[in-house]
């Protein structure tokens, strides 16, 4: 079996892992912070993974890494011996390469360190061009062919060769984006929540901005309803949407009074309005009161309410109650995500 290993935001690692678990001939082997590691067969369906940020063919771990800078010579002697070769012939299960191929290398570490990202990137691409003396180093990721992630938790570091071309979580369609605008992998995730992992059900989002929510869930075979009060979002999650190949309704609404019966939708999900990236017009303890109120009046009885936001604390229902509550990191800050529903145990939409 081939070692890959898919990234994600903090947080969730384990709804990512459950994904991964479902693809055919598919082994989770372990997951760490951010990352879940694990053997395949086959590359191609990995494609399709839609929690993941991104996804990789799992070159080496590196051992007893140092804070010191004397681990710039080693991670370039620890470059000059990844065994790049063969897994290239492995990527070539799902995409060609140019030749030579131009590569660049991005690395995430934890803990304090006396060198830079950069200068670690630096000491492994000359690694990587010692072995492969024609590729050529680019820092423009977008140009290359190949792109090489570092990984270094205090001493250990995870080496891997993206599978595709782009990032998993840059979806093609999202053409458009707006302040506070979802990451598709965590919109994907939260429609996970909402559907216990099963394709299809009815979701509504009332804030929908660009219409990642609405995007992910459709593709995901949900049927799906959406609105914004703001004529520039709906501009954008129209124009998104069509980007998508997809087509369903979207209304300029206040999500405070929508146009919509009494517990009339099984689902709604929604990325509030939070932190820094976007301002509401009314005191925000007032806005999440009332809008609570009104997602508790269209909800059904049965139904589920997967909530993002950095202010948990303003969340006040009447009959709901909280099943499960995430810290996820995104843009910086740590917002919270929250499934609630009337039982303890919410139904499948």
């Amino acid at each position: 079996m081939m070692k890959v290993f898919a990234v994600t935001h903090r947080g969730l690692e384990a709804i990512c892992a459950e994904e991964i678990a479902e693809l055919p001939t598919v082994i989770v082997s372990q997951v760490t912070y951010r990352c879940v590691f694990a053997g395949v067969e086959s590359l191609p369906p990995l494609l399709n993974l839609r929690t993941a940020d991104d996804i990789f063919l799992h070159l080496d771990t590196w051992k007893s890494i140092e804070t010191t800078r004397t681990a710039l010579a080693q991670f370039t002697e620890l470059a000059s011996k990844l065994p790049l070769q063969e897994s290239l012939r492995q990527l070539y299960q799902v995409r060609q390469l140019g030749y030579p191929p131009a590569f660049s290398v991005t690395v995430n570490f934890v803990g304090k360190r006396n060198y830079s990202t950069n200068e670690i990137k630096t000491a492994i691409a000359s690694g990587i061009s010692q072995q492969n003396k024609r590729w050529r180093y680019s820092l423009e990721d977008h140009e290359c062919d190949i792109n090489i992630r570092v990984f270094i938790e205090h001493s250990q570091a995870f080496v891997g060769l993206r599978i595709p071309k782009s990032p998993l979580g840059k979806r093609p369609y999202k053409l458009l984006h707006l302040p506070g605008s979802l990451s598709p992998p965590v919109a994907a995730s939260m429609v996970r929540l909402a559907t216990d992992g099963h394709n299809g059900g009815y979701i509504l989002d009332p804030c929908c901005g660009a219409g990642t929510i609405l995007i992910e869930a459709a593709l995901m075979g949900c049927s799906v309803l959406g609105g914004d009060l703001d004529v520039q979002a709906l501009a954008s999650a129209s124009r998104n949407m069509r980007s998508a190949g997809l087509s369903f309704p979207l209304s300029r609404w206040d999500a405070l009074n929508l146009p919509l019966p009494d517990h009339s939708v099984a689902g709604i999900l929604s990325n509030l309005p939070w932190g820094r990236q976007v301002t509401v017009e009314h005191s925000p303890a007032l806005f999440y009161r009332s809008l609570c109120a009104e997602l508790e009046r269209v909800l059904s009885v049965n139904g589920v309410l997967v909530l993002l936001t950095t202010s948990p604390d303003l969340l006040s229902f009447t009959r709901l109650k909280i099943n499960k509550q995430i810290e996820i990191s995104l843009f910086g800050q740590t917002p919270t995500l929250l499934v609630l529903s009337q039982n303890t145990h919410h139904l499948i939409l």
